[in-house]
């Protein structure tokens, strides 16, 4: 099944590797036979003659492969009549209603008219205002009013970047309209403009299924990002059911390859360190799983990777639960212990702020111990209730916990990368990504002030110094 990794909601130009939204402006009768399409009769080209045209809009849009109507709407700045364009809009109104199909408008100093003539025909379908590049007042009354807007090249200037950056990721989309830029250009630009953020960790395989190292550079080269470190996910169903402890000794083996083939791409990236992640390696019934012989087999593959590649750092990424019922190694203390087994300097672990919530454990504590050993790798910050590997910002719900793991960071002096590893399915990712940013910087801030403050077992004391830390005296 081919995989899409991207949307374009609006363009005039067909591409293989994005789901498009190829908008016909005319034509209607030979669309081509593969791909989605918008129709609709642009207020550049109505005439006299148009209801012709529309009786062809009509039927055509009726064919499966047509998923929107438009573009169409309202331009001041065109020749044509402006009640002429009142009615023909209101005509592809009424015809996307009837159809129950989305609406792609097209809008120039219109946008009262626009929206008092939707609402007189109470548009009753999704409604995308394509080129979006007002301001963020005007973009925050259409968002209130259940419009998504559509944002082209002029996303990568400031003042829209801006406006973009604030806004519900799940009202906006990203086009490239009759641009010659790729649309994978304006969705990679975005990372690029989360200030504060000077690094990525890379997921290996799948940032690299359909763009080549090189491409990968060459995307990264336009931006003031740096590579850190590969992260390596076993995917499903290959590895379903576990990497280094599958018993399909075949299997085991192409869990092995899979991390020799990630250490070969870190080193292309002038990078020492890959982060392991066995999600698959657990079980969920009793009996189901030999904790002996998977335990050996897990430490023997570490064995092997550490030995055969004494220049890569490889760190544990454990999580205790999901996607099995319950992993391997599902604690800090199981992880410690394989490392001790293994007894090798490049082998380590990295954190995750919610797994180790999930594990039921203290992040300060788990962290103390690791960076004790010197096996602190790598760090992933986020927050949860707890339960689930929520992805939060960081301190929305563990302020306090957050602020004293922040502390052993300072006071044993941890030297890794802080990763942002949150899930922001309804916030938009770049203020999101920003706030995390900010608040980790804070949070840091803090913990300088208090790297000076040894524990001493009163409890009053502590709480009254995290206290005037989190919310102030």
């Amino acid at each position: 099944m081919e995989v899409y990794h991207y949307i374009d909601i609006h363009t005039h130009k067909q591409t293989s590797h994005s789901v498009n939204i190829l908008n016909c402006l005319n034509n209607f009768g030979q669309l081509p036979t593969n791909g989605f399409y918008s129709v609709g009769i642009h207020p550049w080209y109505i005439h006299t003659e148009t209801e012709e045209q529309f009786m062809e809009l009509t039927e055509v849009s009726k064919q499966v492969k047509v998923v929107a109507i438009g573009e169409c709407g309202l331009d001041k700045l065109c020749n044509t009549d402006f009640t002429l364009q009142q009615t023909y809009f209101t005509k592809q109104i009424q015809l996307a209603n009837a159809l129950r199909k989305p609406l792609i408008i097209h809008c120039v100093r219109a946008f009262n008219e626009v929206v008092q003539v939707l609402e007189e025909q109470k548009v009753n379908v999704p409604v995308v205002f394509h080129g979006f590049n007002k301001s963020y007042k005007m973009a925050q009354a259409l968002i209130a009013k259940g419009y998504y807007l559509s944002f082209g090249k002029q996303l990568l200037t400031t003042s829209v970047a801006e406006t973009f950056k604030f806004l519900p990721l799940e009202q906006v989309f990203l086009e490239t309209d009759d641009s010659e830029i790729e649309i994978e250009a304006l969705y990679k630009a975005e990372a690029a403009k989360v200030k504060g953020l000077t690094s990525l960790e890379l997921n290996y395989p799948e940032h690299f299924v359909k763009n080549s190292v090189d491409e990968v550079k060459a995307a990264l080269a336009a931006t003031h990002l740096n590579v850190k470190a590969i992260q390596l996910r076993w995917p499903a169903p290959k590895f379903s059911n576990g990497g280094f402890a599958n018993t399909d000794e075949s299997i085991r083996r192409a869990a092995i390859d899979t991390v020799k083939e990630a250490s070969k791409v870190a080193r292309d990236f002038g990078v020492d360190h890959v982060l392991l992640w066995p999600a698959h390696d657990g079980y969920e019934y009793p009996l189901q799983m030999d904790y002996v012989k998977s335990w050996n087999a897990f430490r023997d593959a570490l064995i092997e990777l550490a030995d055969e590649n004494p220049d890569i750092r490889y760190s544990i990424e454990f999580k205790p639960a999901e996607p099995r019922g319950r992993t391997l190694l599902n604690t800090t203390g199981a992880v410690l212990k394989m490392l001790s087994d293994v007894d090798r300097k490049n082998v380590g672990v990295t954190l995750d702020f919610g797994h180790l919530l999930m594990a039921g454990e203290n992040p300060a504590q788990s962290a103390a111990m690791c960076l004790k050993d010197g096996k602190m790798f790598g760090l992933q910050l986020n927050d949860s209730h707890g339960a689930a590997d929520d992805g939060l910002l960081v301190g929305s719900i563990h302020l306090s916990e957050t602020i004293e793991l922040a502390y052993y960071l300072v006071r044993e002096k941890y030297e890794g990368t802080f990763y942002f590893d949150t899930d922001p399915v309804r916030e938009n990712p770049v203020r999101e990504c920003e706030m995390n940013i900010e608040r980790m910087k804070h949070v840091l801030a803090k913990a300088e002030k208090l790297a000076k403050f040894t524990p001493t077992g009163d409890a009053l004391a502590s709480s009254q110094l995290l206290w005037e830390a989190s919310v102030g005296s």
